[in-house]
């Protein structure tokens, strides 16, 4: 529960990758077993109504997902507007858990090798290496039924 006396969401972070949908359908067990909603984030750097639009259709993409799974799941969304990380980070806060791809959306061609990426890249500052030890110091590693690496961090 978080401090408003609710059950704490499983949150997905989703930017229209494969991986972050695959995240998004590894963490319905979890909130299921939970018993909490499943809540979807996306972020978006800037303030124009067509960011917000590809914002809502990004989380549409990944509902829907979900639902096709026909596992029963409460789902939320949440679109923020800032730095993916910090936003993340804030998002958090009052969750379960928090669940990103192994891999997210790039402007540049990138290669993809197990174990390396933005959730395990130190050097480009991925989401994985900000999330745990802030408020969740438990971190794992779990892997979608294709193969595909999720990270998670929670309680």
């Amino acid at each position: 529960m978080n401090e408003n006396g609710t059950i704490a969401p499983v949150v997905v972070g989703v930017d229209g990758s494969k991986h972050a949908v695959r995240a998004a359908i590894w963490a319905i067990d979890e909130a299921v077993r939970r018993g909490a909603p499943l809540r979807l984030v996306h972020v978006v750097r800037g303030d124009s109504g067509q960011d917000f639009a590809e914002a809502r259709k990004i989380i549409h993409r990944a509902w829907a997902a979900v639902e096709a799974t026909g596992i029963a799941v409460e789902l939320e969304s949440d679109i923020r507007q800032g730095d993916t990380v910090p936003e993340l980070i804030e998002a958090s806060r009052a969750a379960a858990m928090i669940c990103v791809g192994s891999r997210g959306v790039h402007k540049h061609k990138t290669y993809h090798r197990p174990g390396h990426g933005a959730w395990h890249d130190r050097r480009r500052g991925g989401a994985r290496r900000a999330l745990p030890g802030r408020d969740h110091p438990a971190q794992a590693s779990a892997w979608a039924d294709d193969g595909t690496q999720v990270g998670c961090c929670g309680a």
